[in-house]
């Protein structure tokens, strides 16, 4: 009898284990790694200059930021315009063999998100997300869908993303949180997202049924950052925002 350990492949953004073999010579999808996210190989998006520097170290992705003055809507999740900084690469579904494929609006499609090890100086929202344009400010054309970790003043919390609109609950034993989201051809079709405690037990449950439709034959794109938590919000500074952001993703044949 012999064992087979698999090595590591690093993928744009993403550092992954190879897949493991299962009997019979097919590919086992039991008990799939999520990917780490890493930001420094991923594409910034900035209008207002607010990142000094963003670095990842053991997986977590550390943000330090240059000051905010004034705050406004334009900074959080939940504006018509969008200028918080943020991260993209193409989302890629795990092809099970050490390869991955580009996701479009054209598939059927899982994504799971998970955050962990979070941590802020300021109020914020730091996301994962699924978006069809990034790089477009106005949330309408951006149209991300995603899951995040945020902090009041005091006490941390999870929720999900729709394009501008949220849901969220603060509770103090927040530690992670999972989110998956259903891609449909054209259509993002739901989201969920799970805060957990840190023994991974649920604490609650936000999700949107969507009605969003999407162009056809377009790139799906992941997507992390921080937004502010409220539109008085300002930043000192330096101050930063901390987070190991993961995600894993299947397209399906149906």
């Amino acid at each position: 009898m012999s064992i087979i350990i698999p090595s590591t492949t690093k993928s744009a953004g993403i550092i992954i284990p190879a897949p493991i073999p299962a009997a019979g010579g097919g590919l086992s999808y039991s008990s799939i790694a999520m990917r780490t996210i890493d930001p420094t190989t991923m594409t910034l998006v900035d209008p207002s200059s607010l990142i000094k520097t963003t670095t990842i170290a053991s997986g977590v992705t550390t943000m330090t930021f240059n000051a905010l003055a004034v705050g406004s809507q334009d900074y959080t999740l939940t504006g018509a315009t969008h200028t918080f900084p943020r991260y993209y690469m193409d989302l890629q579904a795990d092809d099970g063999d050490g390869t991955f494929t580009t996701l479009t609006t054209d598939d059927y499609a899982v994504v799971y998100f998970r955050m962990s090890t979070f941590s802020a100086d300021f109020q914020t929202k730091a996301f994962v997300a699924a978006a069809i344009d990034p790089t477009n400010n106005a949330s309408a054309s951006m149209q991300g869908y995603g899951s995040f970790l945020y902090k009041t003043a005091t006490t941390p919390g999870a929720g999900v993303w729709d394009q501008s609109s949220t849901l969220q609950l603060a509770n103090a034993a927040t530690d992670s949180m999972v989110g998956t989201l259903i891609l449909t051809p054209q259509s993002a079709s739901l989201l969920t997202t799970t805060s957990l405690r840190a023994d991974d037990t649920r604490i609650n449950i936000h999700h949107y049924v969507l009605s969003d439709s999407t162009a056809a034959a377009t790139d799906w794109k992941l997507m992390i950052g921080a937004a502010t938590r409220i539109n008085s919000e300002t930043i000192v500074d330096g101050e930063q925002v901390a987070a190991k952001f993961e995600y894993q993703a299947f397209k399906l044949s149906i």
